[in-house]
């Protein structure tokens, strides 16, 4: 018995450095939140990382824009020679808002003008507003892609359709013509606005006051005084809520009634502005309401065909 105990004397000594060399390998787990974060970060990188290099892509492809100048398609009326945007006063904010440039009632982008005029002159004034016009478009493309990942599409997939939409030749024009700062504007808020109503149809919180569906209005409402063509935004809405298959009843129609109000406001309001710009004509191009109709139908037909084989393009397509 006497020369056992030393062998057990040995062997719990033998087994407390293990113990002691265990604690030492598990320590670092619990006691360094640093090295957690820092196995984060390169996580999150790679998956920026390749919306980083599509955004890349799209300003490269559009860096010759920053050397366009002001031309006599609107540019004129809308920036150049528009008195609201020489200085930002009380009265030039009322006109923005109350007044149309030729009929179009956009008051959101001539404000933009206005205040990159106050900031930077007139020397310089085509160079920033081709630049921001870029900026805004890089933004879009942004949101579409976040759009497409939150609809459910793969990674590859969604930076697919954000890189089409970035460098497609449809999108030339509203990046570098200075007077469709409209577009992008316009366009920046309602890929946002999309983007958070899905974050709403998959919160299962269906409640008027839900944070994204107030977001989403909020951002509405920039859209429509950024271009008309934000009103269509609620039967985009509806068409997620079929991607989504919600089922299709007055509920749905109920829970935006107050973005088909929107919409209806500013239409009404557009056709004031064109009427008292008496920029509405009926007259003016000899066609029956059948074939206004046609050329409804034919004018939509173009831009999917664009879209699909951008070949022959032109800023005006005439009847």
């Amino acid at each position: 018995m006497a020369k056992q105990k030393p062998q057990r004397q040995a062997a719990k000594g033998q087994s407390k450095p293990e113990i002691s060399k265990s604690k030492s390998q598990e320590t670092p787990q619990y006691k360094s939140p640093k090295s957690a974060k820092n196995a984060a970060a390169p996580s999150k990188f790679r998956k920026w990382l390749p919306i980083i290099v599509v955004l890349a892509v799209t300003f490269l492809a559009f860096l010759p824009t920053f050397q366009n100048q002001f031309v006599n398609w609107d540019d004129d009326v809308n920036i150049t020679d528009n008195k609201f945007i020489r200085a930002l006063t009380a009265e030039n904010l009322s006109n923005i808002f109350t007044r149309s440039v030729i009929g179009g009632y956009n008051p959101l982008p001539i404000l933009t003008f206005a205040l990159e005029r106050a900031a930077f002159g007139t020397a310089d004034l085509a160079r920033v507003i081709h630049a921001d016009n870029l900026i805004l478009h890089l933004i879009c493309t942004l949101f579409v892609w976040l759009l497409a990942a939150e609809m459910g599409l793969n990674r590859w997939s969604a930076l697919a359709v954000a890189l089409l939409f970035g460098i497609h030749p449809m999108r030339v024009e509203s990046v570098a013509w200075a007077t469709e700062r409209k577009d992008v504007l316009f366009g920046a808020f309602y890929f946002a606005a999309l983007w958070q109503y899905v974050k709403y149809l998959k919160s299962n919180d269906y409640s008027v006051f839900n944070r994204y569906l107030l977001r989403v209005f909020v951002l509405f409402v920039f859209a429509l005084f950024s271009k008309v063509q934000a009103v269509s935004l609620p039967l985009s809405l509806l068409a997620l809520d079929y991607f989504f298959k919600r089922s299709f009843n007055l509920k749905l129609i109920v829970e935006k009634t107050h973005f088909f109000l929107g919409s209806l406001a500013m239409g009404v309001t557009n056709i004031i502005m064109l009427s008292k710009a008496k920029t509405i004509n009926l007259d003016a191009v000899p066609y029956s309401t059948v074939e206004r109709v046609c050329i409804a139908f034919y004018t939509y037909a173009i831009y999917v065909g664009k879209c699909i084989f951008p070949w022959l393009m032109s800023p005006l397509y005439p009847y």
